[in-house]
């Protein structure tokens, strides 16, 4: 993906995330400020432009994401939003929503993972016990 474009799609600016909870931060960070409501939901947000660029900012988020940069440029996106709503006299922040289910959800999926490698390992030496037993009474 060396040039992306707008019509990059959601999987794809996920996958360029350096881990899955980078990509869980971004979209709930996103969620948070109002840019982009889902990643389900990319036509929205591929029609945003950058304000001091204009470059689309689904662009920007692939580059900065596959150089493992996305979440400083959210947070750039942020601070802008921030500005612009101080300098406009709206003073209320809004809260960040956390994302534990997400966070569980890899949680889960680790000790899920973890559970089928000792499972495995497990029955590796149960069957290699077995096979050295049944090679001692052979010989």
């Amino acid at each position: 993906m060396s040039d992306p474009t707008n019509s990059v799609d959601d999987f794809t600016l996920i996958r360029t995330c350096n881990t899955k909870q980078e990509a869980a931060e971004i979209e709930s960070r996103l969620d948070a400020v109002g840019i982009y409501p889902r990643f389900e939901q990319s036509t929205q947000f591929s029609k945003s432009t950058c304000c001091s660029c204009g470059t689309p900012l689904i662009d920007l988020l692939v580059r900065y994401s596959q150089k493992g940069q996305a979440l400083q440029v959210i947070e750039q996106m942020e601070l802008q939003l921030e500005q612009e709503a101080l300098s406009s006299g709206i003073s209320e922040e809004k809260p960040r929503p956390a994302v534990p289910e997400k966070q569980q959800y890899h949680l889960q999926e680790k000790d899920h993972t973890a559970n089928v490698i000792f499972n495995g390992l497990a029955v590796f030496i149960a069957v290699m016990i077995i096979i050295g037993i049944l090679i001692s009474l052979l010989s």
